[in-house]
């Protein structure tokens, strides 16, 4: 459900592309305890002229991240605004935080996300992914059965994810 927009000036390769996906997945997942699937990300390159700042034409890159509120903190959100920045630098900028062209210069959380629907399912309320995976792991496995291979990820992260199955254990 959580929808992530890199908007970029500078081109980025499907490796950085691929590999910033796959960060800024683990980082929701981890902070939040929610499986991948629901997990998006989108890349949107920016055009010459289509990014001002203080009135002023600018090349800038930038994440807004548009998510459900409910019982997560600020404390939450501002550690996913700086992990997802940490992760920029590491994969555009080798590891460096840096100024210009490839900084990237915005992290946003719009937490306003109050429902959805997504694969035909209506997403939980916020904090309530537990109790929602439980609810509706036979409708997984059917999917999964039928060859569907959303599902069978999202039964094997229920299964091998630590923090998940922990989750899961508890409630």
């Amino acid at each position: 459900m959580p929808l992530y927009e890199v908007q970029h000036h500078i081109p980025l390769s499907l490796e950085e592309r691929n590999k910033f996906a796959k960060e800024i997945t683990g980082i929701h997942t981890r902070e939040f305890i929610t499986p991948s699937l629901f997990v998006n990300v989108q890349f949107t390159e920016l055009k010459e002229g289509s990014s001002f700042i203080a009135g002023e034409e600018k090349k800038t890159n930038r994440v807004i991240a548009f998510l459900r509120g409910g019982p997560r903190t600020r404390e939450q959100f501002v550690d996913v605004t700086k992990q997802v920045k940490k992760a920029w630098d590491e994969i555009m900028n080798e590891g460096k935080a840096v100024w210009g062209e490839r900084q990237l210069s915005l992290v946003g959380v719009i937490d306003g996300l109050a429902g959805g629907l997504e694969h035909d399912f209506v997403a939980p309320e916020a904090g309530k992914d537990v109790a929602w995976l439980k609810n509706h792991k036979s409708d997984f496995q059917k999917l999964a059965s039928e060859g569907n291979n959303l599902f069978v990820g999202i039964l094997q992260e229920m299964e091998n994810r630590e923090d998940l199955v922990a989750k899961l254990q508890q409630d």
